[in-house]
């Protein structure tokens, strides 16, 4: 109804890696593709309160995913499962707007280079390094962010924002480096728009362990 949905399915990947960027002959026989099958049962719970999809005034959203499933690959054939939870809550005071947005997940026997979906990097997922620049089996990321509507108004745009966030968070292979891993920080000021095709930044990006520039993004962080 008006609180969210429950969903409870199975899936089934089919999904072949091979690497593109060898420079050595020779390497590319210590690296042979590889191809595996996996499936299973998946239930997804989300509850989505927030007020607008991009630049929330206030309500909140959550989502919590759980995979259970076996994996088929040359060598034999293993279980695994997937935990993940994220959720965002806004609230206002008059004209400033305060965001918080959190990351957990967890997966188990993910094969090497196949983990794009638990990663960090990129604007307002760990600003100022790479995008993708930070995976594992194991991520955690929160973000605090701010920002304020402009009276300034576009042809094409239903509102313009000025805004900043601080992220902290890392991704860890298991848990020994996740007892002993350091997390990671960075920082984004922006100017924001929500149009037709979603939100879209015009940001300065930094670090400190990684860069600061100048970053333009479209869509959702």
């Amino acid at each position: 109804g008006q609180v969210g949905d429950v969903r409870t399915g199975v899936f089934v990947n089919r999904r072949r890696l091979e690497p593109e960027l060898l420079s050595d002959p020779a390497a590319a026989a210590l690296y042979p593709p590889s191809l595996w099958t996996e499936g299973g049962l998946e239930a997804s719970l989300v509850t989505d309160q927030l007020d607008h999809a991009n630049f929330p005034h206030h309500g909140h959203r959550l989502k919590a995913q759980a995979k259970l499933g076996r994996r088929h690959t040359r060598s034999g054939t293993e279980s695994f499962d997937l935990l993940a939870l994220e959720g965002t809550q806004a609230h206002s005071w008059g004209a400033h707007t305060f965001n918080l947005h959190a990351r957990l997940a967890r997966v188990t026997n993910v094969p090497t280079a196949a983990i794009d979906e638990f990663a960090l990097g990129g604007f307002q997922q760990l600003s100022g390094h790479k995008l993708g620049q930070f995976s594992g089996n194991y991520i955690g990321l929160a973000r605090l962010g701010y920002y304020q509507r402009l009276d300034t108004r576009l042809a094409l745009a239903r509102a313009l924002f000025v805004g900043a966030t601080a992220e902290v968070g890392n991704a860890w292979a298991d848990i020994a480096s996740l007892k002993r891993g350091k997390v990671k920080t960075g920082y984004s000021l922006y100017v924001g728009a929500d149009t037709g095709m979603g939100p879209m930044y015009v940001s300065l990006v930094h670090a400190p362990q990684g860069r600061t520039g100048l970053y333009v993004f479209i869509g959702r962080p």
